[in-house]
């Protein structure tokens, strides 16, 4: 039995229409010929009379919206597979042989659609900025054809796929039926719902149907009455926090509204002009990164593509607004959480056993016997697998616990306090929840740490004032993202460290800023959350200090800064003797002992500290591990050094800028100073062998608060600002968008070119 005789058309007519006969000619004219049929809720004499000139059969039921209509024409179809031809659109000859082509490929494809283009007045249009957009989501899709999870990041996004245009697989799709509620959106809600079943989506690039759009058309009219706004943001509530679909609404909006009306697609095609030289830019280095680190240019895995396209979409549609800040942040803590390979940050194992004894009740360890779920061991068992490759979607949630092992017992992690895990414990647990795979609810911890992270850097920056690029470009570095997107508590407190230090900024800086007993007090309470997470960062409460008199408002100013001052290290003491309760022994270097090395620097200081002055003199050195991803095993050191010049250039152009006062400017020297010297002393007190004449596992990344806080500082010495207009805070978030975007190119180009 030929395949063609196995699909049938099913022509939707509704009403009095001038293009139907076109629309009965274009299924005529196919290179193959199947089974044609129409459809109608309103039994005209016109559409019986057209139909019966092409021998064509019409079935009539009662209608009752588009949805039931559409549910009912299929009713008709006793063929395995059918295509629902809109009434007012036409085909290219070719569109069921190369339909039906695909169908043959692949057995498990539940829908094939194809590229089209669209009709307005008599003129045929190929491309334009909705349908480019709609083709670059179309060919991200189909890199992973049968990932729910990935067709389902794309519909995040918006409907790409033209309703007229896809077939259909009615075996593989025995109980569905189109939402008979929806009057516009519920093509977008099908392909959601027909994602839930085991199978494909085949894409065929080729633009082979014809959408046409004049004033009648149903589609103009839902836009008219609103009632497609209302069913959009529906669909993004499905993928997205309500207070995010109301943000990206306003993008995707515009971008449908081609049947309404030219000037309201204006913002997109002015973002695209605006926007299109960053795009450009990072198409032209994405492929220099691709071929730098992989063998051959040819050897791009799919993903790799997927990610260069949907940085490229998130350059375009970038708005020049305080909110893009947000977005931006977001969007690439959410893209360096997917793109990370699993467990692939320094000491993620030991925060995501954490993550876990959270999620199951235990906030903090101790010293007594413990046991941990299986999951843990089925996530360890994929370390440095990336997300296409691992088989953690496969693997379902158990209750099953075992007893802690070397792989386990990570109870030095009770030195952060359990309020840093809360984002990824909550991530992790909604997934446990909700009863989805493993791999899911891994990434979904990943993915909340990233929100948690954008939200308090974004906080951080809207606080900086006059710092406020230098703050963006700090908060942006990917190390922090990576970071952000992984198991770890450095997502909230390295959140907080930059909030402490933006306040501190802002205090000092801010001509017409008064420190009331509140504001004092909000900087107090950070600071004594930082120690009870990261401890050398407890330091920033000095910073008081060197507020100027008149600064404060009130009187006993100093006083109440010593108060606070007092306070904060009361937390710190009382947190250290809490903490130190836990053993840390399986948790130590081998020679490491931290009575040991105390004890050898007091009798022979004079050999010891200088090995700690050494350390902090050396640290700037330290930064070029900002670049080194993974464990330590992932350099960019072949491209970093125009991302340097690139931050090079944002400080030039804050040079003179901000206004700090002299004994304040002196203060964040001397506790950034502190900070570094404690950094060293502790890793060397507590990771380096007894008697070592250097410091070992100093990482770049631990300096990343102080880089925050000493860059406004040192630009601020120079009295006359550099005119250096075209660094704007558009180009930084553009620029710092395509740097995590390379980064993850990076990541990709090395991990698949290794497994």
């Amino acid at each position: 039995m030929s395949i063609y005789s196995q699909h049938t058309w099913v022509i939707c007519a509704y009403g009095e229409s001038d293009f139907l006969e076109a629309c009965i000619q274009s299924l005529k004219k196919q290179t193959k010929s199947s089974n044609i049929i129409c459809y109608t809720s309103t039994p005209l004499d016109s559409i019986y009379t057209i139909c019966k000139k092409y021998g064509i059969s019409v079935y009539h039921k009662e209608g009752g919206g588009i949805g039931k209509d559409w549910n009912n024409a299929l009713s008709f179809v006793t063929t395995k597979y059918a295509t629902i031809a809109h009434q007012d659109d036409y085909y290219e000859p070719s569109f069921l042989e190369k339909t039906m082509s695909a169908f043959e490929q692949h057995d498990d494809t539940l829908i094939v659609y194809t590229d089209y283009f669209e009709e307005k007045n008599g003129s045929k249009i190929f491309t334009n900025t909705n349908l480019f957009i709609k083709r670059l989501m179309l060919r991200t899709m189909s890199f992973l054809p049968t990932s729910r999870f990935w067709r389902n990041r794309v519909l995040a996004f918006g409907n790409p796929i033209c309703c007229p245009a896809v077939s259909y697989n009615l075996d593989k799709l025995k109980d569905f039926k189109f939402d008979e509620s929806m009057r516009v959106s519920l093509d977008w809600y099908a392909w959601y719902k027909i994602s839930e079943y085991q199978g494909r989506f085949t894409y065929i690039s080729e633009p082979l149907m014809c959408h046409r759009i004049h004033e009648d058309s149903e589609t103009t009219k839902t836009i008219s009455d609103n009632t497609r706004t209302k069913e959009d943001l529906f669909m993004y509530e499905l993928f997205w926090p309500k207070w995010f679909s109301s943000f990206i609404m306003k993008f995707y909006v515009k971008s449908q509204n081609t049947n309404h009306s030219e000037k309201e697609m204006n913002t997109i095609r002015d973002s695209y002009q605006a926007n299109k030289k960053y795009i450009l830019a990072f198409l032209i280095l994405a492929a220099f990164m691709f071929l730098i680190y992989t063998q051959r240019l040819l050897d791009i895995p799919k993903i790799g593509v997927a990610v260069v396209f949907i940085v490229a979409i998130s350059l375009l549609l970038l708005p020049k607004k305080n909110i893009a800040i947000l977005f931006a942040l977001m969007f690439s803590g959410i893209l360096t959480s997917l793109i990370t390979p699993v467990l692939n940050t320094p000491d993620e194992p030991v925060h995501l056993a954490r993550t876990i004894h959270m999620v199951e009740g235990d906030l903090n360890l101790d010293n007594k016997s413990a046991v941990i779920s299986e999951d843990f061991f089925d996530i360890y068992n994929q370390i440095k697998v990336p997300l296409t490759k691992t088989k953690l979607f496969d693997e379902g949630q158990t209750d099953e616990k075992v007893g802690f092992g070397d792989l386990t017992d990570y109870r030095a992690t009770n030195s952060y306090w359990f309020i840093g895990y809360i984002p990824q414990a909550i991530g992790f647990g909604l997934g446990k929840l909700l009863h989805l795979s493993v791999g899911i609810s891994y990434y979904l911890g990943r993915i909340f740490n990233a929100l948690a992270y954008a939200v308090l850097a974004y906080i951080a920056i809207r606080l900086s004032g006059k710092a406020k690029q230098l703050m963006m470009m700090v908060t942006m570095i990917p190390m922090n993202l990576v970071l952000a997107g992984s198991y770890n508590q450095d997502s909230v407190s390295l959140g907080i460290a930059y909030i402490v230090v933006a306040l501190f900024i802002q205090y000092v800086s801010d001509e017409q800023k008064r420190v009331r007993d509140r504001d004092l007090l909000l900087y107090t309470a950070l600071c004594c959350i930082l120690a009870t997470m990261k401890l050398p960062y407890v330091l920033l409460i000095g910073l008081v200090l060197f507020i100027p008199k008149a600064k404060f408002d009130g009187k006993r100013f100093y006083f109440k800064a010593l108060f606070a001052v007092l306070c904060v290290g009361a937390v710190t003491v009382f947190w250290f003797l809490l903490s130190q309760q836990v053993k840390l022994a399986n948790f130590q270097l081998e020679g490491a002992d931290l009575r040991g090395q105390v004890l050898n620097m007091l009798r022979r200081p004079h050999v010891y500290l200088p090995v700690i002055f050494k350390e902090m003199l050396l640290s700037v050195s330290h930064l070029d591990q900002l670049y080194n991803f993974g464990w330590l095993d992932l350099s960019m050191h072949e491209v970093i050094i125009p991302i340097y010049v690139f931050y090079t250039l944002i400080g030039l152009a804050n040079t003179g800028k901000i206004k700090i006062p002299f004994i304040s400017k002196i203060g964040a020297i001397l506790v950034s100073l502190a900070i570094i010297g404690l950094i060293s002393l502790t890793l060397y007190l507590t990771w380096t062998p007894v008697g070592s004449y250097s410091v070992l596992g100093v990482q770049g990344r631990y300096y990343l608060g102080v880089l925050a806080l000493i860059l406004p500082v040192i630009l601020s010495w120079q009295k006359k600002p550099l005119t250096m207009n075209f660094i704007t805070d558009h180009m930084i978030l553009e620029c710092n968008v395509m740097i995590v975007g390379l980064t993850m190119v990076h990541t990709l180009a090395v991990i698949y070119a290794s497994v």
